[in-house]
């Protein structure tokens, strides 16, 4: 994957994401925790106004008091966000079980990864193109300031394949 984290579309993003995962799979083994990811997951599940179900699992929202709010992002192994990036929005991510894939653009426009375990974090400006693809079972705990409200200003500029 070295010198691999060009996209330019919706089919390259896509392509790099699920190269990232297999590399991941060929190469890695992680022992997977069930303390909170499999507990989140089952509440996402179950509905109601703090939960919110996605295709890649799903947010499980535990402050909204906006523009404050603190949620966790359940991602299932071998899922990925979007790529995206917000226009007032302050957010700091950081991961709590599993292990994933940060992609983001730096300041200097060029495209950068990192792998994050848990206790790895990292924060995002408004305006800093972000995702997340899941090598593992991802928890990763949020902390956002919204002050248009929770996903208001929310601006997709890749989006997984279905």
């Amino acid at each position: 994957m070295a010198g691999e984290t060009a996209f330019d579309s919706n089919e390259s993003f896509n392509g790099f994401c699920r190269r990232a995962i297999q590399a991941w799979n060929d190469s890695v083994k992680w022992a997977e925790s069930e303390i909170s990811f499999p507990v989140l997951l089952r509440r996402i599940g179950e509905g109601g106004a703090m939960n919110i179900l996605t295709a890649w699992g799903g947010v499980a929202i535990m402050t909204r008091n906006e523009p404050h709010v603190e949620k966790y992002l359940v991602v299932r192994k071998g899922c990925y966000l979007a790529f995206e990036k917000h226009s007032r929005k302050m957010e700091a991510i950081t991961v709590k079980e599993g292990v994933a894939l940060l992609l983001y653009r730096a300041a200097d426009n060029s495209l950068n990864h990192r792998v994050m375990l848990p206790g790895d974090g990292a924060e995002f400006c408004p305006g800093m193109e972000h995702g997340l693809v899941a090598l593992e079972n991802l928890l990763a705990f949020e902390i956002s300031e919204e002050p248009l409200g929770m996903d208001k200003d929310l601006i997709f500029i890749f989006t997984p394949a279905k």
